[in-house]
């Protein structure tokens, strides 16, 4: 009985794990995902502003 007991005790603490992980993982992807979004925008600004210092520098010339 104790190897079965010790069994269904390990296939318990493996379910906890996977569904840590699990979790950690989503977390993981969720925040790559905001952390591209920022990205992208922040070089999106980037591209506007050079366009405007560009511009700017036709006015002057």
């Amino acid at each position: 009985m104790e190897k079965i007991e010790s069994l269904q005790l390990l296939k318990e603490q493996l379910k906890i794990k996977n569904r840590d992980l699990r979790k950690a993982r989503k977390e993981k992807n969720e925040f790559a995902k905001r952390l591209n979004d920022l990205i992208a925008a922040n070089q999106r600004e980037i591209r506007n502003l050079r366009e405007t210092v560009r511009r700017k520098d036709e006015e002057i010339k």
